[in-house]
């Protein structure tokens, strides 16, 4: 039966009022300025006073009654969202949608973040409102046009909005992936948007469809989480850890938005198997990122040969023999000196030569061993009897090999190298069979064998360089 609003009842009201009035009081109400007309009486007066007192207390009580089935109807509407999602959830290949929406949301995102100038608000406004729709797919039609679920939308936008702010320095976990290839930091800034998200928006819906919400979101951020600890894995080296760490993770999300009586082997391989391609293009877009950022900040040196002659220049009355020694002149004239010359005998210091030295102000001025080397061209730099890039330029980072654009990159790099030594004998097939129940990821598999394999760095650019 539908409740009569107020200005119904009031309405209805007014012809009783009318009938408890005394009837004096109407006939006042209609004299003028006639001396036969009375005043009503002390008891009159009193009564119309009730009536009146009667009349607000009904109005205060049909104000009550409206209140409180507007309230009820906001908590009946709530309720049903929620059983509604709930309903929605108990079916793996809707978790498996459910999941995947909200991960598509956060992959969408980072082309956001990586962009030249970044722009890390929109990307996070962005993928927030995708979340949103994520949600929307879970409620049917009606329940999208009443006044509750308008509310969730605002609560929603609003926090938003205001997600970057609140985010604050964790958004410095998107500038450690943005310029250093920091995968890891990347997801923990993700997880913690989805996190905080969840915070600003469920704290203005009611308790139990605010619950729903934070199951869903909860699910989203275990789901990043797992793929956080799988990079970590793949960056160690372990890709059939890695896949484990996945495979994992995606079981813990769904197992929080399954009924406990449908969880079984055969709900979470379906959800698994479903997801296995958002894995794959998600790890596609972050490994390929880090690698060509890696490898347009991180050089290797380039080592060439430095020039070299023999050292010439002999003290004030010796002379160079051409070949190692110097010799006094008083010695050329005699016959013994003469023998010294002899070829038998330059490959031992013989009696009174000297050692000769490079020729000052010469190119070849550093003396190493029996030779004389040329200073480095511009852009290298002497390492022994080599030149070597020197670290400048786009690249002033030095490590013993290679030259990078931060310390970050060049770590990021070295840990690339260890990574690709390690896994350079895998392959999809002997990944999938160590793997376990996780096999079943074959994409993500093929995505991260891929990417252990093609990882390369070029030389370091070098200055006046026309030969090695």
């Amino acid at each position: 039966m539908q409740t009569p609003s107020v200005s119904a009842l009031a309405l209805g009201l007014v012809p009783l009022v009318l009938l408890l009035l005394p009837r004096a009081s109407t006939a006042h109400a209609g004299c003028t300025q006639d001396s036969s007309c009375r005043a009503p009486s002390r008891a009159e007066a009193l009564s119309l006073v009730q009536v009146r007192q009667e009349l607000d207390k009904a109005h205060s009580e049909l104000h009550r009654r409206a209140s409180g089935n507007a309230a009820l109807d906001k908590t009946s509407s709530a309720k049903r969202a929620a059983a509604e999602i709930r309903s929605y959830l108990s079916a793996p290949s809707n978790v498996s949608t459910a999941l995947a929406a909200g991960l598509t949301a956060v992959h969408r995102a980072l082309s956001l973040f990586v962009t030249e100038p970044p722009q890390v608000s929109q990307g996070l406004v962005q993928m927030g409102s995708e979340l949103l729709d994520a949600v929307v797919l879970m409620v049917p039609d009606d329940l999208r046009q009443t006044e509750e679920f308008a509310a969730l939308k605002g609560a929603w936008n609003e926090a938003v909005i205001s997600l970057p702010a609140v985010m604050g320095s964790t958004s410095a976990g998107i500038d450690a992936y943005r310029e250093e290839g920091d995968a890891s930091a990347l997801l923990a800034a993700l997880a913690t948007a989805v996190r905080e998200l969840g915070v600003l928006t469920t704290q203005s819906l009611p308790e139990i469809l605010g619950a729903e919400v934070a199951k869903y979101l909860g699910a989203v951020e275990d789901a990043l989480e797992g793929f956080d600890g799988a990079l970590e894995a793949f960056a160690a080296g372990n890709t059939v850890s890695a896949v484990q760490t996945v495979y994992s993770g995606i079981r813990l999300a769904t197992a929080e938005l399954l009924p406990a009586e449908v969880t079984g082997e055969e709900s979470f391989n379906a959800v698994v198997g479903a997801l296995d391609v958002v894995f794959r293009d998600l790890s596609d877009t972050v490994l390929r990122y880090q690698q060509q950022l890696l490898q347009s900040s991180v050089c290797w040196k380039d080592f060439m040969r430095r020039e070299r002659v023999r050292p010439s220049q002999c003290p004030p009355r010796h002379y160079w023999d051409g070949e190692h020694w110097c010799f006094s002149e008083r010695e050329a004239g005699d016959s013994a000196g003469a023998a010294l010359l002899d070829t038998s005998a330059v490959r031992k210091r013989p009696s009174g030569a000297l050692p000769p030295r490079c020729v000052d102000g010469s190119d070849f001025r550093e003396k190493r061993g029996a030779w004389c080397y040329k200073e480095c061209p511009a852009g290298t730099e002497a390492s022994g009897t080599r030149c070597k890039s020197a670290c400048m330029g786009l690249y002033p980072v030095a490590s013993p090999l290679m030259c990078g654009k931060s310390p970050g990159t060049v770590a990021a790099a070295i840990r690339q190298m260890l990574v690709r030594a390690v896994t350079s004998g895998l392959t999809v097939a002997g990944v999938v069979r160590e793997s376990g129940w996780a096999g079943s990821l074959q994409g993500t598999i093929t995505s991260l064998v891929n990417v252990s394999m093609t990882f390369v760095h070029p030389k370091c650019p070098t200055l006046g360089v026309t030969g090695k």
